[in-house]
C-alpha cells in the first residue's frame, strides 16, 4: 500500500475527555450530547436523548461559541461519531466553567432546617467519650 493512502487511513490522535456539547441537525431543536473523545477531524460522542442516525448532516456547538459541522459516520446505540467538515484543535475545546452560589462564606455560621433538628434528648447510655 502506498504511504500516501495509509496515512491517510490512520486515525487522528484522540484526547479523552467529558465535555457536555450541544448539537442540532435537521431543523430540530438543540440537543445536549457528551463528547467523550476528541481529534482533529472527529468527536466521539454519547446522546443524552435520542441519537442521530449514520449519515446525518449535524452542526456541533462548542461552549466557547464556535459552530462546526459534520457528518454522523456510526452510531451503536446512544453512542456515536461525527467526521468534522474542518479541523479543531482538541486541546482549546474546554467546559463551561461552572458557577457555584456561595450562601455565606463565615466559618462556623451552619443553617440546620428545623425538620432535620432533633426534638427529643437523644443520649446514648454506655457511649463514653475520651
Amino acid at each position: 500500500m502506498p504511504e500516501q493512502e495509509q496515512n491517510s487511513e490512520q486515525r487522528d490522535v484522540r484526547q479523552t475527555r467529558l465535555i457536555v456539547l450541544q448539537m442540532s441537525r435537521g431543523g430540530r431543536p438543540l440537543q445536549e450530547i457528551v463528547a467523550r473523545n476528541l481529534s482533529n477531524r472527529g468527536i466521539g460522542a454519547l446522546s443524552k436523548s435520542v441519537a442521530p442516525l449514520e449519515g446525518d448532516q449535524v452542526t456541533v456547538h462548542f461552549p466557547q461559541g464556535q459552530r462546526v459541522t459534520g457528518v454522523v459516520r456510526w452510531v451503536f446505540r446512544q453512542n456515536f461519531g461525527i467526521l468534522l467538515d474542518q479541523d479543531i484543535d482538541p486541546s482549546l475545546i474546554q467546559p463551561k466553567p461552572r458557577s457555584i452560589q456561595v450562601i455565606d462564606e463565615t466559618p462556623g455560621k451552619w443553617h440546620v432546617c428545623d425538620r432535620y433538628k432533633p426534638d427529643t434528648a437523644f443520649k446514648r447510655p454506655g457511649l463514653r467519650i475520651g
